[in-house]
């Protein structure tokens, strides 16, 4: 029976707490009722003269509040609330005319009514039931002036004009009620549409710099890091929280083995209880054209976003596009070059929102900046491969050329090139002949990585018959002199088949030829990684294994064949040279799409910028503190972006600028520095000490600007020491002299100081000290131009020191 009570008397929860917080006040009404209704039966029965009122009345009372308390368990708090206070007022007016002493009672429980009202409802509703108040108490109280109602009346002795006038008032009450619920309606719907706009207007702006933000941090992290994928996952996460999106990815783009062009997901984020789907099969190696996704794949090649709902896409689309629960979505392309690499996509599983311009284009530009880091790094990492053949190809020659026998220094070689080719295993092969006739090829030499299994002893690889085995396509290929390479989705099932048993994934082999025959195979395994091997490696192992036949030849040649591996090894340095040429235009096209990039997206951050400054010069007045504070971040954060791309323009054009190398003092250079930072900070008192003739060989712009950069820092740094001092000077050193400029600012951690010369990086906190992050890599830059190098040393609170090399004037001329 407790249980039932605490149960029946326990009020309901909603998700809108204010909701909840007026159900708990009408049920606290409600419980006063059903305490205070058994009193008063109880009270009348024991007074001398019971009125049958009471009973009948307290009766109908418990009824309704039954009746309330149900409909405010259906959710129907507003209703009921409204029947609550026709309930109160009712009571109020039936027990007046029944009981009397109207101008006695009545004013002070309609304030009570008034003030109830007030909790339940709201201020517009106060108004309404403060009118009727007025209006039933003008009425009660002239009918009781003009003798409708006497002082003090009961109901059996009530007169039929009386009655008559009681019943006129409770239905004009009632019809006034419900005038006043549907007024009262449409004032609470013009207040929630004008709350709606003034939310959506806040959320718009916060969304804003949100995004904005995020893709400030997407750009930040990808320019700085070495490999996209270390930042990727932090990179996702910023991004689905600012477009508060449930779930956020990445596909790639790559062909199956019969070259049908698919799509996999690869990275993903998802929001907190959202299902992941990295591992979902139906995500791996979907087809880009699937019938049903023209005007996707349309809007993917032109470089533009695909969005949509539930309301604005096909049948077919939302077949193919939302999964149960998916309520809207978006997806942009990622091109890296001219290629169009795979697709970033936001899902949205809460709300079926509509996608702003803002929204799109900031999304666009994160894909955007995530395509130049994967082409940035593919660049680097295809660079990287090909110095390192090369150096080792380089290295092979050598050995081989200086060597009597080439097999003594073999071992040496493979483990070079199986390091810089970075496979598991490197291994040669000589073809021969056995007694019977038949041709075989066996291994002779060979190098492993640790923890892969070596072959040399294994009977499997001696003695291969050349033409009858799993492998006759490969070997006539090898024969014509072609270089074979692949891996187990890209070869024939038999000769998979024979990997897969020997644990290799990806192998490429070279044909050794030996006076133009073939006399043997160099070959490289991976056996940890399904890789494409690129052309850069093609070609390095070609020419190692030309160098290679090369050495042979020379050891079993005469004088005639010692010009022919000259021939060869000409032949080698001019392909390294045409190979290095091609690869320098490609990285001076890869600097140029940046430049070009960087430089096109300064127009749109200028915009934001530009527009942000209007809206607060012209709209000030009209914004709250929270919308002046937003509208300030966009402008801010936007000032900001257009400088770190104002920097990285700076840094190429360094990288691309044409040295003009001159006799320079940089004791002539450095007071205009210091004329300029002195009319720009008119306040700031600095002892400078700047060393005169300090001649060195370099392009005087260029170390204009490295000057412009440390003493713009020095003076930065230390503008809150009470007596500022800068010095520049020059220690002797050998081969080169020491320049330095030294300060007595803040200094910084020695621990740190590995951290100073990369790109975009700051030690201090963003806001303290203006600037972002690139001057001193760009100073780094054109001092590594010179050949130089430049270093810096600090201690915390008594200064920075930072060192430089360069050509001295004096020794170049002399």
């Amino acid at each position: 029976m407790l249980k039932f009570l605490l149960d029946f008397f326990r009020p309901p929860i909603f998700e809108d707490e204010d909701l909840t917080l007026r159900a708990q006040l009408l049920n606290a009404l409600i419980l006063s009722v059903f305490i205070a209704l058994p009193v008063m039966i109880i009270g009348n029965l024991f007074t001398a003269a019971p009125n049958p009122f009471i009973y009948w009345a307290s009766g109908l009372g418990l009824l309704l509040a039954v009746g309330i308390r149900a409909l405010m368990h259906q959710g129907q708090v507003y209703w009921a609330s409204v029947l609550w206070v026709g309930l109160a007022l009712g009571f109020v007016t039936t027990g007046i005319v029944v009981l009397g002493t109207v101008r006695a009672t009545n004013t002070y429980i309609f304030l009570l009514d008034i003030a109830v009202a007030g909790f339940l409802l709201n201020r517009r509703a106060v108004i309404l039931v403060a009118a009727y108040s007025f209006f039933a108490v003008v009425l009660l109280g002239s009918a009781q002036n003009l003798g409708w109602l006497p002082v003090n009346s009961n109901m059996p002795d009530m007169s039929v004009s009386v009655a008559f006038n009681f019943l006129a008032l409770i239905i004009g009450t009632t019809l006034l009620m419900i005038v006043s619920v549907r007024v009262m309606n449409r004032m609470i719907e013009t207040a929630r549409n004008e709350v709606a706009e003034r939310h959506k207007t806040v959320q718009t702006l916060r969304q804003r710099d949100a995004i904005m933000q995020a893709a400030t941090f997407a750009a930040h992290r990808f320019l700085q890091a070495s490999d996209w994928r270390a930042e990727i996952a932090r990179v996702l996460e910023e991004l689905g929280n600012a477009t508060n999106s449930s779930h956020v990815f990445i596909f790639e783009n790559h062909a199956l083995e019969d070259g049908t062009e698919v799509t996999s997901q690869r990275h993903e984020w998802t929001a907190p209880n959202m299902k992941a789907d990295l591992h979902n099969p139906l995500y791996q190696n979907a087809r880009l054209r699937a019938p049903g996704t023209e005007a996707w794949f349309e809007a993917m090649i032109s470089g533009e976003a695909f969005y949509g709902t539930r309301d604005i896409l096909s049948p077919v689309e939302i077949e193919i596009y939302m999964e149960e629960g998916l309520l809207s979505f978006i997806n942009v392309p990622i091109y890296v070059g001219e290629r169009w690499w795979g697709i970033m996509g936001f899902d949205d599983y809460v709300s079926e929102r509509e996608w702003t311009a803002v929204e799109i284009e900031a999304v666009k530009i994160t894909a955007s900046t995530l395509g130049a880091a994967i082409q940035h790094q593919f660049n680097n990492e295809a660079l990287a491969r090909r110095d390192a053949i090369l150096q080792a190809v380089n290295f092979a020659a050598q050995q081989f050329f200086q060597a009597e026998d080439w097999r003594t220094h073999i071992q040496a070689v493979l483990e070079q090139l199986g390091r810089a080719t970075q496979s598991s295993h490197a291994y040669i092969f000589e073809k021969h002949v056995l007694p019977n006739g038949t041709p075989v090829i066996s291994q002779r030499y060979e190098w492993v990585v640790e923890g892969v299994q070596p072959d040399l002893d294994d009977p499997e690889f001696q003695e291969i018959e050349i033409f009858h085995s799993h492998s006759d396509p490969w070997f006539e290929q090898l024969a014509r002199g072609e270089v074979c390479f692949g891996n187990l989705k890209t070869l024939p099932p038999v000769e998979s088949e024979f990997f897969v048993r020997r644990g290799v994934k990806a192998l490429i082999d070279a044909p050794i030829l030996v006076d133009n025959q073939w006399w043997g195979v160099i070959g490289f395994d991976d056996c940890f990684t399904l890789r494409e091997w690129d052309a850069a490696e093609v070609d390095a192992i070609r020419i190692a294994a030309r160098t290679l036949g090369v050495a042979i030849q020379r050891q079993m040649s005469d004088e005639a064949s010692r010009q022919r591996d000259l021939q060869y090894r000409t032949e080698l340095e001019e392909r390294v040279q045409e190979r290095t040429h091609q690869l320098a235009e490609a990285l001076h096209e890869i600097e140029s799409v940046s430049y070009t990039a960087s430089h096109d997206l300064r127009a749109p951050v200028r915009a934001i910028n530009g527009y942000a400054n209007i809206l607060l010069r012209e709209f000030s007045q009209r914004l709250n503190t929270e919308e002046y504070e937003y509208l300030q971040k966009i402008a801010r954060e936007s000032r900001r972006m257009g400088n770190l791309l104002d920097d990285l323009i700076r840094l190429i054009q360094i990288n691309r600028q044409t040295m003009r190398i001159s006799r320079v003092n940089l004791s002539e250079l450095a007071p205009k520095t210091a004329e300029r930072l002195r009319r720009q900070f008119p306040t700031q008192t600095v002892a400078l000490n700047f060393q005169p003739d300090l001649l060195v060989q370099g392009d005087q712009e260029m170390l204009q600007m490295v000057l412009d950069e440390l003493l713009d820092n020095a003076w930065k740094f230390s503008a809150q020491h009470p007596q500022p001092q800068i010095t520049l000077g020059m220690m002797p050193s050998h081969p080169h002299p020491v320049y330095y400029i030294q300060d007595n600012g803040i200094g910084f951690e020695m621990v740190y100081a590995h951290k100073l010369f990369r790109n975009f990086e700051q030690l201090h906190l963003p806001g303290t000290y203006e600037g972002t992050g690139m001057g001193l890599a760009i100073v780094q830059r054109i001092i590594q131009r010179h050949q130089g190098k430049v270093w810096a040393e600090g201690v915390p609170g008594e200064g920075a020191k930072f060192f430089f090399t360069l050509p001295d004037a004096e020794a170049e001329k002399a």
